[in-house]
């Protein structure tokens, strides 16, 4: 059987490449659990955000019965009204979807046991206030964490889950034309206005993935997506210095390995729009995206979309995800919704009994609202 052991918390000022935790040991058909995005996400943003503490990273490692490293996963503790949470590296903004508690093949049920079993035999406070356990951005059918929540409830946790935003995926067929004949008929006649005025040389569509370039373009993606957000009356995710620099390190360092890429779409010699992209095996993950506000009249999301999807399948891309965020203009690229999950775990007592019920209050008046 499995044994679970916690390592020593890492000390924030003297984390390194390489006293931190390789989660690529690990196989993950999603970019969001390799060791550069949780690494960035942790030494970056979350030991910078408020109620988290900088000697709060504990990293549980899972090991069977000859010392063999079957899994293990990071997690950080933040104070937060008045509880004291216990979050996954990679949750919150940063909006890791897929998440997982990286493992061995075949060893997904036994890693979940064990760091559930752990969780349950944990000291239930910290900073005298009450413990719990938030799992956001995971699919509901996923065994892996049907086990962690069941092994905790049996144990007298209370759970309480809802459902989040989808992502939206498309599985792309072998050629651009059999895509098209997908679309609906006004969907299909604006991406035949980008390719066509792609192949007219009217539009350059670039994927840039030399880090030193993407590094080069990286402020013009940033202001871009500024414009966008700002244009909605939204303050964009690069408002906060920490969050973009965490983005920018982690792009940096999976383009280093060929798993990162900027996409720009030229039009007369300026960017009308751009796509941050991340690879894994043979799926795209778009994830982020900003275009030029002046130039709406082109339509540049659609443009940019269009041909973005043209290369992907020119270039034996399987898939692309769209990631979190149920924003109409998916579902009319023939995406397909991928429920997400999340769930706040607490341990038994009065204390978790009135949390619980004062969650489930403002949800419902949130709702009614």
């Amino acid at each position: 059987m499995p044994t679970i052991s916690s390592q020593p918390a890492l000390q924030c000022e003297s984390i390194s490449q390489e006293n931190w935790p390789s989660f690529d040991l690990f196989p993950s058909d999603c970019f969001m659990q390799r060791s550069h995005w949780l690494e960035s996400a942790w030494r970056h943003f979350h030991r910078h955000c408020r109620g988290v503490y900088s000697d709060g990273l504990t990293t549980l490692a899972v090991k069977d019965s000859d010392d063999a490293l079957l899994g293990q996963s990071s997690w950080f503790k933040q104070f937060s009204r008045g509880i004291g949470w216990w979050r996954l590296v990679g949750s919150g903004q940063v909006c890791s979807d897929y998440v997982q508690l990286p493992c061995q093949p075949g060893s997904e049920v036994d890693v979940a046991q064990a760091t559930a079993k752990w969780f349950a035999l944990h000291p239930r406070k910290f900073l005298d206030a009450p413990t719990a356990i938030e799992i956001e951005g995971y699919r509901p059918s996923c065994p892996q964490w049907q086990t962690f929540i069941n092994t905790l409830v049996d144990r007298g946790w209370t759970q309480d889950t809802v459902a989040i935003e989808s992502t939206w995926r498309i599985d792309l067929p072998n050629n651009w034309k059999q895509y098209e004949s997908l679309l609906s008929k006004s969907r299909r006649r604006k991406t035949r206005r980008a390719t066509q005025m792609a192949d007219r040389g009217e539009l350059t569509f670039e994927l840039v993935s030399d880090p030193q370039q993407v590094n080069e373009h990286w402020p013009e993606f940033v202001r871009l997506h500024q414009l966008r957000r700002q244009q909605l009356s939204q303050p964009g995710v690069f408002a906060d210095a920490n969050f973009e620099q965490f983005l920018k390190s982690a792009t940096l360092d999976l383009a280093s390995e060929g798993s990162a890429s900027i996409a720009r779409l030229l039009h007369g010699g300026s960017t009308l729009g751009m796509l941050l992209i991340f690879q894994s095996d043979a799926t795209w993950y778009i994830y982020q995206s900003g275009f030029d506000t002046q130039r709406i009249d082109l339509e540049p999301g659609h443009m940019i979309n269009s041909l973005m999807l043209r290369t992907a399948i020119e270039r034996g891309i399987k898939s692309v995800d769209f990631l979190r965020g149920d924003e109409h203009y998916k579902k009319g690229w023939h995406c397909s919704p991928v429920s997400l999950s999340k769930s706040i775990l607490l341990p038994p007592s009065l204390a978790s009994r009135g949390i619980s019920s004062a969650i489930k209050i403002k949800r419902n008046m949130q709702a009614w609202l």
